[in-house]
Parts: C-alpha cells; structure tokens; sequence
C-alpha cells in the first residue's frame, strides 16, 4: 500500500469515527466547535464553555491563527464528552480537509 493510499484510508476512517453517535449524556463536560473566518478559513478547536471561548477568541486572546481574521462566526458545536475524547475528535477533524469540514458544518456526513 502506497503512503498515498494509506493517507486516504487514514482519512475515512477518521471521518468514520466522526459519524459515530454523540455521547449519551446530553451535558458532556467539553465540546468541539468550529469557526469561520472572513477570509472563509476553518478553525477547530475544543472547549468547556464554548460562548466563553468565541469571546475570547473575538477579544484576540487565545489562538494566534485567528488575530486579524475577524469577523469569527461560530458555525459548528457539538458535545465531546471527557477531555481525552474532545482531544482525539479535534484532531481527527483538523486531519479532514476543507471539503469534509464543510461538510461537517452542513449536518452531512464528511
């Protein structure tokens, strides 16, 4: 198997995992949210208090990638469950590409 192709199915079966459904309790203590820039770039990233966080992030506190970017809008949230699983669910859509984000952002599965 080519790295190619071992890049692709690394990629679906993230995108696999991502469907999976949502943790049980509906007050997961950490939650994955994205936003979008002006520039129509996606930023992922994960939190206790996502209104708390799009604050800071809109006030330049916080991720570096999104000073100077504004207006931010909040386009995607969900519950992530522990802090372990938020960690490994952000890093599985920040592997997507642009397209499959998308994707995520418009309820589809990516």
């Amino acid at each position: 198997m080519t790295r190619t192709q071992v890049m692709k199915e690394a990629k679906k079966k993230a995108a696999q995992r991502l469907t999976a459904p949502e943790p049980r309790s509906s007050r997961a203590s950490w939650w994955l949210y994205i936003i979008r820039c002006a520039d129509d770039s996606l930023y992922t990233g994960i939190t206790t208090d996502v209104r708390r966080r799009l604050q800071q992030h809109r006030a330049g506190q916080g991720a570096r990638y999104l000073k100077g970017r504004g207006p931010l809008t909040l386009v995607h949230q969900r519950p992530a469950g522990p802090r372990s699983e938020a960690l490994r669910l952000e890093a599985q859509v920040k592997r997507l590409s642009k397209a499959q984000k998308e994707k995520l952002v418009q309820g589809a599965t990516p």
